[in-house]
């Protein structure tokens, strides 16, 4: 189907909802990249283009969720070193980094979120807001020194959902 449908990149995504689960998940996506002489793990947009040219298919390793991190931004570089490349830094609930779009407080990024941030910026890792509160994506927006991203998302104003976001959402990342 990857060659049908003419797709050049897709994501393995990790599972960070704990330290097992993320040990477990990086082993299980090395062996889908070490199995498949057609997929290629890409860390950098090169990569992705590299593999087009050869008729291969690029695997991005992202992750939907930061709870499995807590605190240790060690753990962070080490995923990125195993590939992580896009982050979303919540899955709609609160977390040590932000508020998610399930919460009602709508309380944005926390102070080590900041510092969370800022570390994902210089290991390039993108941040995604994806499954984010209002106030977390335009904190992320405004706080991020690279581009911020909603990988999956819909427009609040066509369906209003926990999940959609805002035109102010949408020109915070368009910026």
């Amino acid at each position: 189907e990857w060659y049908r449908s003419g797709i050049t990149a897709g994501n393995r995504q990790l599972d960070v909802s704990s330290v097992d689960k993320i040990l477990i998940s990086m082993g299980d996506i090395q062996r889908q990249f070490d199995a498949n002489d057609w997929l290629v793990k890409a860390v950098t947009a090169e990569q992705i283009r590299a593999a087009k040219r050869d008729n291969l298919k690029a695997g991005i390793v992202t992750a939907q969720e930061t709870d499995g991190l807590g605190k240790n931004l060690e753990l962070l570089e080490a995923m990125y070193n195993f590939g992580l490349r896009v982050l979303q830094l919540t899955y709609n609930n609160q977390n040590y980094i932000a508020s998610g779009c399930a919460e009602e407080a709508n309380g944005g990024v926390s102070k080590f979120g900041m510092r969370f941030i800022s570390k994902m910026n210089e290991l390039g890792i993108i941040v995604d807001t994806s499954h984010c509160g209002k106030q977390t994506t335009l904190d992320a927006c405004r706080l991020s020194t690279a581009p911020v991203i909603a990988s999956h998302t819909g427009v609040e104003n066509i369906y209003p959902h926990m999940r959609c976001k805002s035109d102010e959402e949408f020109k915070a990342i368009a910026a």
